[in-house]
């Protein structure tokens, strides 16, 4: 069934009108786009052309004054060698370079450095004998036979930035014995350099050594070259970009962060980096007014153009609005189906979903929202919910196949949902497959009253033959003649005991039998609870040596009115419990005591395993053990906690549990109190049996003495 909707026909129309402008439009712009970048690059590469012109000229400008220096000091101190033997040598080189400086403004420090690093002339006399203060740039010049360039140099003394220039001064041999090093303030370089003509405001210009260290610049806000001369900008994207040595513009931020147009060059015999860079809004600026120009007028049409579907739209809303009703009451009759039902065309993809499947398939509010004739494959709207291969079988009957088919799977829900999910081709007027229509029934609750029934019956099956196969094997060893063991009534004892565990095991049935079919029937009496306590834990303390029980029944919670032997079940189911889930041993505690509404509030406790919070409901259904799933506890199927819920609210009480998990539990319940006017226990056999218990030799210190402070006085 296709999902009836409002006329498409004006959609159609509008796209076939729009397209046509906006690509024409679009074409407009992006060639005038491309005439401007063209034109921008263009611009870029002429002035960095010019800027690596003019320091170009300067470096080999300062690399003929270096040479014609380095003559000069050759000819006129031809004995000025690696050392300062000759001082008075020394002192006349230093005032040459002196004088050099002042008629050469240019540099602001000249130094003549043997091989071994030392300074042996200087125009500052003072740095005469110490080392030279680059001693990178001079470990890279030693040996070089040619004028080298260095890095930007930061003086120690936070002195002015500056270049430094190297130059041999070569032996009789031609063998470089000392070099000349000139060096030049930053802020010297940048006032030669003619770096912002003939540009807009935006245009940016700087120059950079090989690590990243500004050497002038202009044009920039703060941090910018110009006001950061000495400033090491390699952790910034116009550096990481040009150490890849581009060869043609780049778009991305500027030292400013703002996009701009970068060009990239390298100034010749130089380790340095130029950039000229241009605002991104230069360029963008005039084609955005054009968009906007474009937009408006487009946007005039399209408002003529919606006037017009309106006039055509309204006159088929009213046939519209008839076949509108007629899907809602379709879909009304199949949200109230109590099966889920899914509609797909031949694709998958689904047409109609009543409202019972977003709950079976724990479908949210946001994801049902999808499931319409626009919507994606059901099977990918509830990919949180089922797993893979569920979601392959939903796909497969989504699919176009002309026969019925069915498939079962399980939905991640809380609680999880087992579905069977069956598949019927729709046929179109032409007999042809047209897609499929798919019946979504939870299956959820029959398959867990067949599991209970399984496990029912491997529970008895499992608690009835364990015990007789150790009666019919102990009275195998009885039976036979050529028995060695010295002691038959180790095997009689074996025997008994198995079949009071066969005994307790068929009563537990027969007891769930009579609950459930509701014949259980209760002989009510006065029963002394300290002697059902006292029993239990005598048995439980024979069987566990690494438990301690704490009995506390006295005074007027020590009597109830209830079913001897049923309150003597739920004690012990409770007892056993505590035991098991406690393995490491520890304090069993039991306690009465008397709440406001004469009951008898009986508590054990335990300093075991717990359970986790999230299972607490789960704790009494039959055949649940949450606390054992989690913690390895396999024994048994879960029925002991349901026999003591049941047998207590048959007593008109309730039961209850509490625990931190890794922490222990208590489990407690409530019977009817015995008030002072009830008959005392007319059985002697319970008092006796109380009065009569003497401590259990169980190596579990405490139960001894609990046993006997807790005798009747």
């Amino acid at each position: 069934m296709a999902r009836i909707g409002k006329p498409g026909r004006w959609r159609i129309a509008a796209i076939g009108i729009l397209i046509p402008l906006a690509a024409i439009a679009s074409l407009v712009i992006w060639q005038d786009y491309e005439a401007r970048r063209e034109a921008t690059i263009t611009n870029l590469e002429l002035k960095s052309a010019q800027i690596n012109a003019q320091l170009e000229d300067f470096i080999h400008t300062t690399e003929a004054v270096s040479k014609q220096l380095a003559g000069s000091l050759e000819r006129i101190y031809p004995n000025l060698r690696l050392s300062l033997d000759n001082s008075e040598m020394a002192g006349g080189a230093s005032e040459f370079l002196s004088e050099f400086l002042d008629d050469n403004l240019n540099y602001s420090g000249a130094l003549v450095v043997n091989r071994l690093g030392t300074i042996i002339a200087a125009s500052d006399t003072e740095m005469v004998g110490s080392r030279v203060p680059a001693q990178r740039f001079f470990d890279s010049v030693s040996g070089s036979n040619n004028f080298v360039v260095s890095d930007v140099f930061v003086p120690p003394n936070d002195g002015p930035p500056n270049a430094m220039f190297a130059y041999p001064l070569r032996d009789p041999n031609g063998i470089p014995a000392s070099y000349l090093l000139l060096k030049t303030e930053l802020s010297t370089i940048s006032s030669m350099l003619d770096m912002s003509v003939g540009f807009p405001e935006s245009a940016k210009a700087g120059i950079f050594d090989s690590t990243g260290v500004v050497l002038a610049g202009t044009g920039y806000v703060a941090p910018h070259p110009g006001a950061a001369v000495g400033k090491n900008i390699s952790g910034s994207p116009v550096w990481a970009h040009a150490e890849t040595q581009p060869t043609e513009a780049w778009f991305g931020p500027g030292l400013d962060k703002v996009d701009r147009i970068i060009y990239f060059d390298y100034p010749d015999q130089t380790p340095w980096v130029t950039t000229v860079a241009f605002e991104q809004a230069e360029l963008f600026r005039p084609l955005w007014n054009r968009v906007y120009a474009l937009s408006g007028g487009l946007g005039f049409a399209l408002i003529g153009f919606l006037v017009l579907i309106e006039i055509l739209r309204r006159r088929e809303n009213q046939a519209w609005t008839i076949a509108s009703r007629e899907q809602r009451t379709m879909r009304s009759v199949l949200d109230g189906a109590t099966d889920g039902i899914v509609v797909a065309d031949l694709d998958g993809r689904i047409a109609y979903a009543n409202g019972r499947v977003f709950d079976l398939l724990a479908v949210t509010n946001e994801m049902s929202g999808t499931i319409d004739a626009e919507s994606p494959f059901l099977s990918e709207a509830l990919s949180g919910s089922l797993a893979d291969e569920d979601r392959t079988k939903l796909s497969t009957l989504l699919m176009n196949r002309a026969e019925p088919s069915n498939e079962r799977i399980f939905v991640n829900s809380a609680p999880p949902k087992e579905l069977e999910i069956v598949a019927y081709p729709i046929f179109g007027s032409d007999a042809v497959v047209s897609g499929r229509t798919l019946i979504v029934h939870d299956i959820t609750e029959e398959n867990r009253v067949n599991r209970m029934k399984s496990d029912f019956v491997a529970y008895a099956s499992h608690q009835l033959r364990t015990p007789l196969s150790g009666i019919l094997a102990s009275s195998e060893l009885l039976l036979n003649p050529d028995s060695t063991d010295e002691s038959p009534s180790k095997w009689g004892t074996l025997i008994h005991n198995e079949a009071l565990r066969m005994r307790s095991t068929i009563s537990t049935l027969l007891n769930l039998s009579e609950m459930d079919s509701g014949q259980m029937k209760l002989e009510r009496s006065v029963v002394d609870l300290n002697s059902i306590v006292q029993s239990v834990v005598r048995n439980a303390g024979a069987h566990s040596s690494k438990h301690n029980f704490e009995i506390d029944v006295t005074g007027s919670s020590r009597y109830a009115i209830c079913d001897r032997d049923k309150i003597i079940e739920v004690v012990q189911n409770l007892v056993d419990n505590a035991v098991k889930y406690s393995p490491d041993g520890g304090l069993i505690s039991i306690t009465a005591s008397s709440n406001s509404k004469d009951q008898v509030v009986v508590s054990v406790a335990d300093e075991g395993v717990g359970f986790d919070e999230r299972d607490r409901e789960s704790l009494f259904r039959p055949y649940e053990r949450a606390s054992a799933r989690s913690r390895g506890f396999i024994e048994g199927t879960g029925l002991g906690l349901y026999m003591v819920r049941s047998l207590v609210e048959l007593h008109g009480g309730s039961v209850w549990a509490e625990s931190r998990e890794g922490g222990g539990s208590v489990f407690a319940f409530t019977v009817p109190s015995a008030d002072d006017s009830s008959p005392q226990p007319s059985d002697a056999t319970p008092a006796a049996e109380a009065n009569s218990i003497e401590p259990v030799p169980t190596g579990a210190g405490r139960l001894g003495r609990r046993l006997s402070s807790s005798r009747p006085a």
